[in-house]
């Protein structure tokens, strides 16, 4: 056969759990600035990369791994889009070896078209008006970046630019 069978009778069998919605890695004490690496300034982040910041020495990967996590979807937080998640292996002793894919998924808050609970005391034409103010800015960002990914597949189809 293809694969290698363990007898594990009267043996306990654990499974390796994923967190799929983590700072750990990227945050080691909130509290301390300058170790919190999944904000960054400004709405429109696609640029940055949670696997670049990752810290495998952080206290708390051998602690969760303990656990039985094994593997987690680490995320970058700020803005509208945030930046590329790493899916990272808790087991390894840099980024590049933890890296199982460097870069997951694409993180984005969509803004929401309600209200944000009784404390909050705009009109529902306010709410609506702010909602469509931020779709139009999610829209405009893609729209530039259709427009730069145009121009540089133009740019390197022709270098010169003569026709």
């Amino acid at each position: 056969p293809d694969y290698k069978q363990i007898d594990a009778t009267g043996k306990h069998v654990y499974p390796g759990f994923i967190d799929s919605w983590t700072a750990l890695g990227l945050v080691e004490v909130s509290a301390v600035a300058v170790t919190v690496d999944n904000r960054e300034l400004g709405q429109f982040n696609p640029h940055m990369f949670a696997f670049t910041a990752f810290n495998p020495h952080s206290a708390s990967v051998p602690v969760t791994r303990v656990s039985g996590v094994t593997t987690v979807l680490s995320h970058p937080s700020s803005g509208t889009i945030a930046g590329k998640a790493a899916v990272m292996d808790l087991w390894g002793y840099s980024p590049d070896s933890m890296a199982v894919k460097k870069s997951g998924a694409l993180v984005m808050s969509l803004p929401s078209s309600a209200g944000g609970g009784w404390w909050d005391d705009r009109s529902e034409k306010e709410i609506k008006e702010q909602y469509d103010r931020e779709i139009k800015a999610i829209n405009d960002f893609i729209d530039k970046a259709h427009f730069y990914d145009q121009m540089m597949n133009a740019y390197e189809a022709n270098p010169s630019g003569k026709t």
